[in-house]
């Protein structure tokens, strides 16, 4: 709350110069991001009257109109996490030694592909086989028979027309949050289709918050 928004770090090695972005998420969201990274871009290619003329626009009045016309009101909000509390594993007893690990995985260009085509088949996205995943994993910490999570979404998609010279480096995230039965020996293909219906209808009623 007190640090700059925005900070960027420049470090020269004997192959190249490496420029590090870090933004806060109050100022803005990744989509946003990405557009203020554009206009920096263009702004040291161009010169900086190449983006005299852009406007950046953080009004919500779109928004607060959509949440009008599509709020339900239910009594309660679906909460974005299970009805049985995950635990962690525990450490042996009586161990004094705590240690951090962070894997990777990187893809290659030839798996992500054959990824994308059966997505494609069987009428699903990278999105619903990336939940279900980590929907999965993460149910191993407990015994639920749900698995809930929070789908983040860019809520630009319902401004519904084009602004020329316009951006929104702001903060417009919202989520759709989702619980489904799924037991433990549940298949992760019907697991991928379950979130996959249950976020078509979630889209179609615009049930974000």
């Amino acid at each position: 709350m007190k640090e700059p928004q925005l900070r960027i770090y420049w470090n020269k090695n004997d192959q190249q110069d490496v420029l590090t972005f870090y933004v806060s998420h109050i100022l803005t969201d990744g989509a946003g991001f990405k557009q203020l990274l554009y206009l920096i871009a263009k702004a040291y290619s161009n010169g900086a009257s190449a983006i005299n003329s852009v406007e950046n626009k953080q009004d919500v009045d779109w928004l607060i109109k959509l949440v009008q016309q599509n709020h339900r009101s239910t009594g309660k909000q679906t909460a974005d996490h299970p009805s049985a509390p995950l635990e962690l594993p525990h450490l042996k007893e009586g161990s004094d030694t705590v240690a951090q690990f962070v894997g990777t995985v990187q893809l290659d260009t030839t798996t992500v592909a054959k990824l994308v085509n059966k997505t494609h088949q069987v009428g699903v996205t990278l999105n619903d086989v990336f939940m279900a995943v980590f929907g999965k994993a993460v149910q191993r910490y407990g015994q639920s028979d749900s698995i809930a999570l929070a789908c983040p979404t860019d809520m630009r998609q319902f401004i519904g027309h084009s602004e020329p010279d316009v951006t929104r480096v702001a903060n417009h995230t919202s989520r759709y949050n989702f619980d489904v039965a799924s037991a433990q020996d549940e298949s992760i293909d019907d697991l991928i289709m379950k979130i996959h219906q249950t976020m078509a209808t979630k889209k179609t009623i615009k049930a974000v918050f």
